[in-house]
This record gives C-alpha cells, sequence and structure tokens, in this order.
C-alpha cells in the first residue's frame, strides 16, 4: 500500500471550533485557530424549570415574580445528584421581573447563592426583545461531566436567552419567567488537503458538549463555503476520497477533542458511493439475488431502488423506460429495480410494471421483512428513493442518484461508461 499515513491529532480548542494540523511527504499544514462561530450551527435549548422549595436558595430583594430553571450538560439523570444546587453538571439560572424588567442571574459559582452572581437586565416590551436577545453576551459556563468512575472538568461558551428567538412572543407571567440556551452543537476543524482547505463539522448527537465519538460530520470547501455531498453520508470509520486523497476518520474523542484521521494515496476505495469500489459482501449478496449468470458479463449494471407508494418513482419510470429501450434492449447494458414495499400486497406495484411496461429484471424487499439486515435496501444504504445506481463490469460505482430529476442525466452517464470501454 503506498503513502499511508495515521495520525493521533490533537486538536486545539476555542469556542466550538477544532484545528488540526497535518504532516505527509509532500505537504506540512499549521493551521490557525479562529473565533469564529457560525449562528447556523446555534441551537436553542429551552431551560427545565424546577420547584427550588426544599433546596434553599438565596434569591434578591425585590423580584415580583421568579423562577429557576436549568440545562443539562449530561443526559443520564441518574449520575450525580440532583437533589443539589451544587450539582455542576448543571447550570442553574434564577429569570425574575421586577418593574417592567427581566432579570437573568446564572448561578456560576454553584452555591446556590443568586446575589453575589453577574445579573443582566432586559426590557419586557415587546418591541424591545429583539435587541435584547440579540445582544446578549457568550459567557463561559464551567461544568463537570461524569463518565464512568472519571469526573470531567470542562467548560463551554454559551448564551442564556431572556426570550424565545423568532417568536418573542411571552404574554403570560409564566412564560416572561422562562429561559432558553443557545448553544453551538458543532465542532469543526480545517483539513488542508493538496493546498486546499476544508472544513468538517462534527456534529454533536447527544448531551450538549460531549458523545462525539459516534457523530456524524459533514465537509465544505473553506472557500467556497459549499457542502461537499456524499451519497450515502459518511460515518466515522468510512473510506471516502477528498481532493485526490482516500481519507478516513477512524475515531472521534468523546468531547471532541481530538480526532485520528488517515490519510493514502489511492485510486480508488472500498464503498457505497460514486467512485468506489462495490465491497464484496455486497456484491456477493446482490449477486445471490439474481442467481443470473449473465449479470456476470462485461457489460454495466443500473440498479434502480424504487418503491410503488412513491411519486417521485413513478414520475422516473418512462425515463428509466427509455434507458431500458436504449442501452439493454441492445444487449449493452442490465437493469434490475428494487421495490421497497410497505405491505405484502403487491397488487399495486404489479399493476404499475405492467402499465408501464417495465420488462427487466424486478426484485421486491418488504419493509417489514424480518431479515432486513441482509436486504439490498440495507446493504446499499438506501434512505431516499428513487435511488439509481451504475456499476460496471470491476463493480465501480460509476454513478450514484438521488431523486427523479437526477435520472434525466443518467443517460449521459452510461454513454460516457461505455465510450471508455
Amino acid at each position: 500500500m503506498k503513502n499511508l499515513f495515521v495520525y493521533p491529532v490533537t486538536l486545539m480548542i476555542l469556542s466550538a471550533k477544532i484545528d488540526f494540523a497535518l504532516e505527509t511527504d509532500d505537504i506540512i499544514v499549521n493551521l490557525k485557530v479562529t473565533n469564529s462561530i457560525s449562528e447556523s450551527n446555534k441551537k436553542v435549548i429551552k431551560g427545565e424549570i424546577i420547584d427550588t422549595k426544599n433546596m434553599g436558595v438565596i434569591i434578591p430583594m425585590g423580584l415580583e415574580k421568579f423562577s429557576i430553571s436549568y440545562l443539562s450538560f449530561q443526559n443520564d439523570q441518574t449520575l450525580l445528584s440532583r437533589e443539589s444546587m451544587r450539582d455542576f453538571s448543571r447550570i442553574y439560572v434564577l429569570s425574575g421581573l421586577v418593574k417592567g424588567t427581566k432579570v437573568i442571574i446564572p448561578d456560576i459559582n454553584r452555591d446556590g447563592n443568586f446575589t453575589n452572581d453577574s445579573t443582566y437586565k432586559y426590557s419586557v416590551i415587546k418591541i424591545h426583545r429583539r435587541a435584547a436577545v440579540e445582544f446578549v453576551k457568550t459567557i463561559d459556563v464551567p461544568y463537570t461531566y461524569k463518565s464512568g468512575n472519571t469526573l470531567f472538568k470542562r467548560s463551554i461558551q454559551l448564551k442564556i436567552l431572556p426570550y424565545e428567538p423568532v417568536r418573542y412572543s411571552a404574554v403570560s407571567t409564566s412564560e416572561l419567567l422562562e429561559t432558553y440556551f443557545s448553544i453551538n452543537m458543532v465542532k469543526s476543524a480545517i483539513l488542508k488537503l493538496n493546498k486546499r482547505n476544508y472544513i468538517i463539522h462534527f456534529i454533536k448527537p447527544a448531551d450538549v458538549d460531549a458523545g462525539y465519538v459516534a457523530s456524524s460530520f459533514l465537509i465544505k470547501d473553506a472557500i467556497t463555503d459549499a457542502e461537499i455531498r456524499y451519497e450515502p453520508s459518511i460515518k466515522v470509520g468510512e473510506e471516502f476520497f477528498l481532493n485526490g486523497k482516500a481519507v478516513t476518520i477512524r475515531a472521534v474523542s468523546f468531547f471532541c477533542d481530538s480526532v485520528q484521521i488517515q490519510i493514502r494515496d489511492s485510486k480508488y476505495v472500498n464503498g457505497l458511493r460514486m467512485n468506489n469500489i462495490l465491497p464484496d459482501e455486497v456484491r456477493h449478496l446482490l449477486l445471490s439475488k439474481l442467481k443470473k449468470e449473465q449479470w456476470m458479463d462485461n457489460r454495466l449494471i443500473l440498479v434502480d431502488f424504487w418503491g410503488s407508494w412513491c411519486a417521485p418513482c413513478i414520475r422516473s419510470i418512462p425515463d428509466l423506460k427509455n434507458i431500458y429501450d436504449l442501452y439493454v434492449k441492445g444487449g449493452l447494458m442490465n437493469m434490475l429495480s428494487v421495490a421497497h414495499e410497505r405491505t405484502n400486497d403487491t397488487t399495486k406495484m404489479q399493476k404499475i410494471i405492467r402499465e408501464y411496461d417495465m420488462d427487466w429484471s424486478h426484485l421486491i424487499e418488504f419493509y417489514e421483512q424480518s431479515n432486513y439486515e441482509s436486504s439490498l435496501i440495507n446493504k446499499f444504504r438506501i434512505s431516499e428513493y428513487p435511488t439509481t445506481i451504475l456499476l460496471d463490469n470491476k463493480w465501480r460505482i460509476l454513478y450514484r442518484g438521488v431523486g427523479d430529476s437526477e435520472i434525466k442525466i443518467l443517460g449521459e452517464r452510461i454513454n460516457a461508461a461505455l465510450s471508455d470501454k
């Protein structure tokens, strides 16, 4: 294997931005830490209001009404005591009203005393609420996270909002006492490959600042901000192409403080995306379902995943019929439609096949079937319909498209593939 590099890379963190540097035989990258945080990556969470009668809290004098709400940094409610204001896995916030003003006080030191913390004041007048939310300052909140028998001392930057953003519609006293938290739920790393920068966004699936091990991620061009789409989407541990390199994000740390990334030179990789080689397991399953020797000849193979319940699938049938007439009848290509049916009643599906003269090969896989794990739908990771996949005789994926509009350009891909043979 040529030029294989595996790096456990420690990431420097500032706000929700993580950066790392990679070194290869021809590129050395030193990346700068940035303060920029995209507003589109933020999530607003409504605070949970609690009853504090038996918690011994100290409240500032003069408040007409108040409530105390919290944001938990750990979803597992059994790990730490929830009976004490000194629970460092949460941040408690007092929301109060006094003389037409809303008061927000976060108990940063977790002592249950809201008289010794910073106080933030906002107008309750509705026309002033948008400005109040937009100019809320970001604060740094320390917290504790427990994993097994280990306690991790962490901190996170967030905003405590006096009103629900977008609507700003609080009317009753109880609504005015609500608190909202704005948190960046995405951590981002900059990767440089072949002198081009890419931003990898790691999307948190569970706790507020933890649980990134199985996180999903997306990749954008750092210059154009355009997402580089992969179908199906990439998971941690899967190899994918990026700017002429085979890249694998092998592991993401629990708090996304570090990642392990592999970069190698390779013309092809095994996988389910365009330009991948179909994995042996999937290829053998496909051939076992077909049980026809001619599918192993020198022709292209088109596999169409559809359903009789799917309107875009029905709209795409005339285009598929044209492909059948042009290429399959002429012996240039094999063609298979795999129907994903939601019930065992195939009457509608058979009617559609007859009505549109779909004279090519067909398979049916049912939504409720017990052997879903071994189905083509599962092995090809089909999540949208119709999905069309074009394979060459070496089982390379020449094309993978989703939606009926994509099928209209399929003829161009087939012609290009045939001209290369």
